[in-house]
């Protein structure tokens, strides 16, 4: 039996016995009782709400652990494998880790570029190729065109 029905239980037998002064006692323990009940699920709650925040915490730890900042942007290290880049604000300002998005240019290093708030960093790996025309004057290279 739980602790309600053994309440209800003296509740039923004070009101057998007719005694005034027991029924009002067994009242005010069920009362009491009830009390300690609706304690008893907030803090149940409280409880969930805190163990989940914990999870969520050890997680965003878990995240920022594995991230390193190399070349100007994050990159997620498990082992030998590197993911990313992740942009530096986003990382760093709000611990999201976002992706940033590669962009290929024709005559310079590639950029890496936040599509959530647009900063950008190059990659000092990509390669330059050479631009064709660049042997070439301004002035020629206008009057070539038109």
């Amino acid at each position: 039996m739980g602790m309600i029905d053994n309440v209800k239980e003296v509740v039923d037998l004070a009101r057998m016995v007719n005694d005034t002064r027991l029924i009002k006692a067994t009242a005010e323990l069920q009362h009491e009782c009830a009390g300690y009940l609706e304690q008893m699920a907030k803090m149940t709650r409280e409880n969930v709400a805190l163990r989940e925040e914990n999870a969520t915490l050890k997680q965003q730890l878990s995240h920022r652990e594995e991230m390193v900042f190399e070349e100007n942007v994050y990159w997620r290290k498990s082992g030998t494998i590197r993911e990313g880049p992740f942009c530096p604000s986003c990382f760093d300002d709000k611990g999201k880790a976002v992706r940033m998005q590669e962009h290929r240019f024709r005559y310079r290093n590639d950029y890496y570029q936040c599509a959530v708030c647009k900063c950008g960093a190059e990659d000092p790996h990509g390669t330059p190729t050479e631009d064709p025309n660049e042997h070439l004057q301004e002035s020629s290279w206008i009057r070539a065109r038109y």
